[in-house]
């Protein structure tokens, strides 16, 4: 059976060798922004190091890296479309940028490579799947991808309404009130929160 350790070493120098190009990337936009899109492809990126080369039950390995990738994917494409590519730098980015004062390269790039450090560790749920040997997949592991597809559901719904709802110009300054968000005022965190529910299960 291959290593944990072996896989963590592997996919953490995925994970930190993509979070150094974009802080290089960061460096000529001037905007740190693009760590958020980075971080959600992190994790993706661990579960395929992991489906790849780990040796646990195949089908299951694939059914978490498909799960991992396509939430990865969609959320990284979303936040790099909607708050990076034509946008300004985040707020909270521009706050550091005044709170550092000095050796700010330096210091963004340690903060992205916290972000891949934390990539990693949240990844640990991927890395159990896919050295589990058991030839079958359980019916707790088919319960996690029946909550995983209503939540990735309800958290692209979510984010499309809120989207289209920012997109015009006449609710400048609203709250959200429309589809899911007539119901929550979070429906994307809840729904998120159900997606980590189903890498638990």
């Amino acid at each position: 059976m291959s290593s944990p350790w072996t896989l963590l070493g592997i996919a953490t120098a995925a994970v930190v060798g993509m979070m150094f190009l974009l802080w290089v990337i960061h460096l000529f936009t001037r905007n740190a922004s693009v760590v958020d899109p980075g971080w959600a492809t992190g994790l993706a990126l661990c579960a395929f190091v992991y489906a790849a080369l780990g040796d646990g039950y195949e089908p299951r390995r694939w059914m978490v890296a498909a799960m991992a990738g396509i939430w990865g994917l969609r959320l990284g494409g979303y936040l790099l479309f909607t708050r990076v590519i034509g946008h300004p730098e985040e707020g909270r980015y521009v706050h550091l940028r005044q709170k550092w004062k000095t050796n700010i390269p330096l210091k963004f790039l340690i903060f992205f490579q916290v972000q891949a450090l934390l990539d990693v560790i949240l990844s640990v749920p991927f890395l159990l799947a896919a050295r589990n040997t058991i030839p079958e997949i359980h019916p707790l592991e088919w319960l996690a991808l029946v909550v995983w597809v209503v939540a990735i559901t309800g958290e692209s719904l979510a984010d499309a309404q809120l989207h289209r709802f920012k997109a015009d110009p006449t609710n400048h300054g609203k709250v959200c009130q429309a589809g899911l968000w007539n119901y929550s005022r979070h429906p994307n965190y809840f729904f998120e929160w159900l997606i980590w529910i189903a890498y638990a299960l």
